[in-house]
């Protein structure tokens, strides 16, 4: 045991506490739309989160409920007409007159309400970029957030407007080192309270390295140039065998660290003062680990794998 080192509880606690709160554990796992088809995609809720939105087979449907608290109901398919038959991203205007869907890669389109369950294609989104993916409007219809390419990255980008009647325009894009790293595919997730929240997927298609980022700064007054990912540390090589290095978030000049194993025994503590840090795992038994950066009373912590 490290001297001077919280005790395993507390350790436990803390490691539980940061991220359990992002990752439940598998026991704790809901199926929403029980008997629904397997392949439900691509998911989005209304803004008062009573109507849930996705694909099933390339074929959007949707499905609500009576309070936040009730269960979902059986969807129902809603009929897209003038479009091809595959579709992705669903999202909505408040008023739900107003439908846009990524169909494929450079091919995003407007959908207008002709029907109850009826939407009929009514143009394609230009957004006079390459590559792009899966997009989410606000809450207030006013933003669409997606991913496309820019010198040769995926980043996150977004398209404004004045009233949900306009079109699409005026496109920004929010570039960050921490999206150059070759990710290949992005999902946006615009939340009612402003947050924009963005996942990445791994060049091998996997999620063994996916990360979450979230934007900082005011939507309403301009882009959020500064992405940080949510609760967590950048590790990387995840999994490790030597030795992995770690990345503070923006913001963060110093930290105290713990590396604490799968029983919640500290194993290694250490004060840094660089934003990027190598750590020598040698003699460290293959499994998994939890490190806890500390500074100022905040705690953010990411989980690594050490294999040989």
């Amino acid at each position: 045991r490290i001297a001077g080192a919280p005790g395993d509880g507390e350790l436990r606690e803390r490691a539980a506490e940061l991220i359990g709160d992002l990752f439940q554990p598998a026991d704790d796992l809901v199926l929403l739309l029980v008997g629904e088809a397997i392949d439900q995609t691509s998911c989005s809720l209304s803004a008062d989160e009573l109507t849930l939105w996705f694909t099933s087979f390339g074929a959007v449907r949707k499905s609500t409920r009576a309070t936040t608290a009730a269960p979902w109901g059986a969807s129902q398919a809603i009929n897209i007409i003038d479009t091809p038959t595959y579709s992705k991203s669903p999202t909505l205007t408040p008023d739900e007159q107003q439908r846009v869907l990524s169909l494929d890669v450079d091919n995003v389109i407007y959908l207008e309400r002709t029907g109850p369950m009826d939407y009929t294609y009514s143009g394609p989104v230009s957004s006079g970029v390459s590559g792009t993916g899966p997009c989410q409007m606000s809450a207030d219809g006013l933003y669409l957030y997606f991913g496309a390419t820019r010198n040769g990255h995926l980043i996150p980008h977004r398209m404004s407007r004045t009233s949900t009647t306009d079109p699409f325009g005026s496109t920004e894009y929010m570039e960050d080192a921490v999206f150059t790293s070759g990710d290949n595919w992005l999902q946006c997730h615009a939340i009612p309270d402003g947050t924009v929240l963005f996942g990445t997927r791994n060049n091998d298609g996997t999620w063994a390295g996916d990360h979450l980022f979230s934007a900082t700064g005011s939507l309403g007054t301009g882009v959020p140039l500064t992405w940080a990912k949510v609760g967590q540390l950048d590790l990387s090589p995840n999994p490790a065998t030597d030795g992995l290095t770690f990345v503070l978030p923006e913001g963060w000049p110093n930290a105290t660290i713990w590396i604490i194993d799968s029983r919640g025994v500290a194993l290694l503590r250490r004060s840094t003062f660089s934003q990027r840090t190598p750590i020598d795992l040698a003699g460290f038994d293959p499994g998994l680990y939890v490190l806890i950066a500390e500074r100022a009373g905040a705690r953010i912590a990411d989980r690594f794998e050490v294999i040989h």
